[in-house]
């Protein structure tokens, strides 16, 4: 099972993400003995779509802050990935995208806008940070910042996209004070706090044994771990050095360790026997009772001794008080799940049918312009049968699209004005079905002979404060000297009452010798950077234009 799960490849093998880890079932295995019986691999993290689904989230015993509550945003969309911090959640959808709710001083919730625009591949939350691997290598991690070195303090090799043949960032494990990325060579990167005066918990940390190669790691405060490639388990940092942190002989075996993870008073090593191997506190890291069940997955709470085990029946176990775990759970299908602790929030994955991408329209929606294509929509949990169909103004038109196979729309004797989406509909035996409909796209009307094409450029003279108000000057260019309105619109966050608001602000503007400049008013309570874009009406010899959107930094002088 060793084989199936590290060395056919490293992709497959990198099951930690956020401590979590699973052994996937071989074709060979038998139901009946237990092993692979779950079906739950190889449970690459975040899941592939096929078991990406719903969120179910529950806080034992800690505070309510919102953790546990899905965003309207996330309401039907399939998720492939969950991290867990005492009062913060986040989630990564299966098209890649990031969304963190709950409240924390640390502002663990607030996601950074450049994570918000980049396609993720992998995240991990801890009590103090969250960190995310982009698709493209780049690791990014926001919370606390400590001033001798943490979690956010990223070297620059980690900060810039992976080039043709460099080893590229697949796996990320953050502790307190510290992070580990993973590459697809094998090879770790450790940086954050060195330790030394007033840091000796962190001593060690930075020191990644010479030569590693690894396919999984695992970190907390005070020491991290690797799943070697050769099936061992090797560790290094404060903790991992004391005698009662001595690795079981177990981990030592070659092949014999699945997968790793660590909490705050222990680690565990999946065996491959299906038992669990502990070192630490194990006076205190006591396992779930399984029945005589084998163990096919496991995660450890960031800050206590309690674990997560699943079984070989897909059952989840917690190492904690009797009823912690949600009875929403019972009988799902459950593909990946986080555990904070005994004292915190966790959550799970459970495979169901949800909208992952929506369908997309291409095409020049102008009339005369020929026709346009619809792509259709993704979902979770492989659908029995995708149906897709062109909607015009509402009202279905044209023969339904069964599959993933695109279709045309001409627009033909549609007007200008009319409204066209592309719906995709998901259904599957024992689940209700799901639908999915495209954003929609507006017919305009065809170009009039003789109009110019202008251009549209915005200058921010004077940037807004919370305080006092600024300038904009937007000039249109082409042909003869254009007259008409220009609309600024002004789009940012604001503070109220504590919390980050999203507000648009729009000035209208007359267009005289193809400029004008108006007053963008002072924004009270407003925070970072705000985007302001230009947007000309046209008039009798210019066509309607819209310029680049330009960043300005508001500011609370």
């Amino acid at each position: 099972m060793r084989n199936s799960l590290g060395k056919a490849g490293l992709a497959v093998a990198l099951a930690v993400g956020l401590g979590l880890t699973a052994v996937p079932a071989e074709a060979g295995d038998d139901p009946a003995s237990g092993a692979g019986a779950s079906e739950p691999g190889p449970m690459v993290l975040p899941v592939s779509l096929d078991q990406a689904g719903a969120y179910i989230g529950w806080d034992e015993t800690g505070p309510a802050q919102g953790q546990t509550s899905l965003p309207a945003e996330l309401q039907g969309v399939a998720l492939s990935e969950v991290a867990t911090s005492r009062t913060v959640t986040v989630a990564l959808t299966a098209t890649g995208r990031v969304v963190a709710w709950g409240q924390d001083e640390r502002m663990m919730q607030v996601v950074p806008a450049a994570v918000a625009a980049a396609k993720v591949v992998d995240l991990d939350a801890t009590s103090t940070n969250v960190g995310v691997v982009t698709a493209d290598g780049r690791v990014m991690v926001w919370g606390m910042s400590a001033s001798y070195g943490d979690a956010t303090d990223l070297p620059a090799e980690l900060t810039s996209p992976s080039g043709p043949g460099q080893a590229r960032v697949v796996q990320l494990a953050l502790g307190q004070f510290n992070g580990y990325a993973l590459k697809d060579d094998g090879t770790v990167t450790a940086w954050g706090n060195p330790g030394g005066p007033g840091f000796s918990g962190q001593d060690g940390m930075l020191d990644v044994p010479d030569g590693l190669r690894a396919t999984q790691l695992a970190a907390n405060a005070g020491a991290a771990y690797a799943l070697t490639t050769d099936g061992t388990v090797v560790g290094w940092g404060a903790t991992a050095d004391q005698p009662s942190w001595a690795l079981p002989p177990a981990t030592q075996v070659p092949d014999n360790v699945l997968a790793i993870s660590v909490s705050a008073g222990c680690g565990y090593a999946l065996l491959a026997d299906g038992s669990i191997a502990r070192w630490g506190s194990v006076g205190i890291c006591t396992p779930p009772d399984l029945g005589g069940k084998k163990a096919v997955a496991v995660t450890g709470g960031k800050i206590d001794q309690h674990f997560l085990v699943q079984d070989q029946d897909g059952v989840l176990r917690s190492s904690g008080p009797a009823g912690t775990l949600p009875a929403s759970l019972a009988g799902e299908s459950i593909a990946q799940f986080s555990h904070y602790g005994a004292e915190g929030n966790s959550a799970a994955i459970v495979t169901r049918m949800l909208r992952a991408e929506r369908p997309i329209i291409t095409g020049s929606a102008q009339v005369g312009s020929g026709s346009l294509t619809g792509t259709p929509g993704t979902f979770s949990a492989g659908p029995d049968e995708v149906t897709s169909q062109w909607l015009v103004n509402g009202q279905p038109t044209g023969a339904p699209v069964i599959g993933d196979t695109t279709s045309t729309l001409s627009l033909a004797g549609y007007p200008a004005g009319t409204t066209v989406t592309y719906r995709s509909t998901a259904t599957k035996a024992g689940e209700t079905s799901v639908t999915s409909t495209s954003a929609a796209v507006t017919v305009a009307a065809a170009p009039t002979p003789g109009k110019v094409a202008p251009s549209v450029s915005l200058k921010i003279t004077k940037a807004p404060t919370m305080k006092k108000a600024g300038q904009a000057t937007v000039t249109v260019q082409g042909g003869a000297v254009a007259t008409g309105t220009a609309t600024v619109t002004a789009t940012g966050k604001v503070l109220k009452k504590g919390k980050k608001k999203k507000r648009t602000i729009t000035v209208t503007g007359v267009i005289v010798n193809g400029t004008t400049t108006v007053k963008i008013k002072k924004i009270k309570g407003a925070k970072g950077k705000w985007t302001v874009i230009a947007a000309y009406a046209g008039d009798a010899t210019h066509h309607p234009a819209t310029g680049a959107p330009v960043k300005v930094k508001i500011k609370k002088k």
